[in-house]
């Protein structure tokens, strides 16, 4: 490493660590809420995660621009345009609450048909189950693209403690009301509600951070206030947006639409099958929280730095952000491999449900180095504005290995465990070799936004 690498590295992790602090709470958060519905059972537990995933799906046709919103914010910030900054958040958030609340009011519409779309093939339990949540889900939509929006905006000038205010409000309301909607609290007279319960609560900590987080902006008068507000779209500042996010967004639709289409898949293999996947998906989760802080500030720095044309600070945080993850990553591996059958127990005491997911939770520790290797170059890239070239090599990994590939293995072998274990690495590892490829190359210091 230069002189300046270590610099790079502290300047990394001090971004980093509050947006660390806001994914862990996150994914704690979204773990608790889990493991109490998933006390209710497996179909309520395989429903509620179907749900949440289907909506976060479709969520990507406008939480994709909120990579935009960071990128062309951090260029702006980096170049010194301050009035520019609060021109990028005001179309982008603006833009972002027009198409939420359109995709909000189709899925309302068509919730029966999308359902049985895409999950037809579930036993009648989940799919029951599945008709009473999503509306839940749905009509959070709105609340979820406002406060990516600001989370977003802020990253760009190199401040993650704003999205941290809003992912704790949302955490603490949902550590807090979850258990009390589901099973009710008697002295003050609040009945068990079981499912319907959770998708209250599910909906109701995204308005309470919305809450939060104006109050919060506004108090300490954030530099992405715009100084007047009206509703017009300014047509140059949107496409300047969309030109940097529609890959990025075209990249989340197609992956998150992978593990939506592996759903498909995996419902063959039964409930118990399916719901100790979701197990080891939602405890994935933890694993993942170093490397998307380390992603995001990357992205941020990455563009401050182009924006202000200091091409050795971008080579030098690149070096900073790969020792981070060969540190983090060679011990969480081992610990989640080995912590397994502890872990699952938090969320069933039913042994076959508890046998699925210690394989699934240990399948992802294995493949641990090459995830948060590829979020960490992803990172770069995005920072620099190679959103396409993530967006295409996601979708032929994803739907090429894991998808097409889990789904030709399970039929050929009748095994799910053999093939979502091949298909897992064929889409991990490949991403991870190709994002390293790319950024070793350079020619994302050059790209112009």
């Amino acid at each position: 490493m230069k002189r300046n690498a270590p610099v790079k590295t502290a300047e990394l992790i001090k971004i980093a660590i509050p947006c660390l602090i806001e994914q862990f709470l996150l994914v704690v958060a979204g773990i608790i809420s889990t493991a109490i519905v998933g006390r209710l059972g497996k179909a309520e537990l395989t429903a509620a995660t179907m749900c949440a995933n289907l909506v976060g799906w479709l969520q990507c046709m406008y939480v994709g621009l909120s990579v935009g919103s960071t990128i062309v914010v951090g260029r702006i910030w980096g170049a010194g345009d301050k009035d520019g900054v609060k021109d990028v958040f005001d179309q982008s958030l603006k833009l972002n609450i027009m198409i939420s609340v359109t995709i909000m009011i189709i899925l309302l519409v068509l919730k029966k048909q999308i359902i049985g779309l895409f999950f037809g093939g579930a036993e009648q339990s989940v799919l029951d189950n599945m008709y009473l949540y999503m509306p839940y889900c749905m009509a959070s939509m709105p609340a979820t693209a406002f406060t990516t929006i600001v989370g977003s905006s802020q990253r760009g000038t190199g401040d993650n403690k704003t999205s941290l205010v809003g992912t704790a409000s949302l955490n603490i309301s949902n550590v807090i009301l979850t258990p009390i909607l589901i099973y009710g609290v008697s002295w003050l007279n609040i009945p068990a509600m079981g499912l319907t319960g959770a998708g209250i609560a599910f909906v109701s900590v995204r308005y309470i951070a919305v809450i939060c987080l104006t109050i919060y902006i506004f108090a300490t008068k954030k530099p992405i206030l715009p100084r007047r507000w009206n509703l017009k779209l300014k047509k140059e500042t949107i496409l300047r947006i969309i030109h940097v996010a529609v890959p990025s967004a075209v990249e989340q639709f197609l992956f998150q639409g992978g593990f939506v289409m592996l759903q498909t898949v995996l419902i063959t293999f039964g409930t118990v099958f399916q719901a100790g996947y979701q197990i080891g998906a939602n405890l994935n989760g933890i694993i993942c929280v170093p490397s998307q802080a380390i992603s995001v500030a990357t992205t941020a720095l990455i563009s401050q730095a182009l924006g202000s044309n200091s091409l050795d600070d971008a080579e030098e945080i690149v070096k900073a952000n790969k020792f981070i993850i060969w540190s983090v990553f060679s011990v969480i591996g081992v610990l989640f491999f080995f912590g397994a059958p502890l872990l699952v127990k938090l969320y069933t005491n039913e042994t076959e449900v508890i046998q699925e997911a210690v394989f699934f939770v240990r399948l992802f520790a294995v493949e641990s180095f090459a995830v948060g290797y590829m979020q960490a170059m992803t990172g770069v890239l995005k920072g620099a504005g190679d959103v396409r070239y993530t967006a295409i090599t996601s979708a032929i990994a994803l739907w090429g290995g894991r998808i097409f590939g889990t789904w030709i293995l399970a039929k050929i072998t009748g095994n799910g465990h053999v093939a979502m274990a091949i298909g897992l690495s064929l889409d991990f590892f490949s991403r991870a070799f190709l994002y390293s490829r790319k950024v070793k190359k350079g020619n994302w210091l050059h790209i112009r936004v």
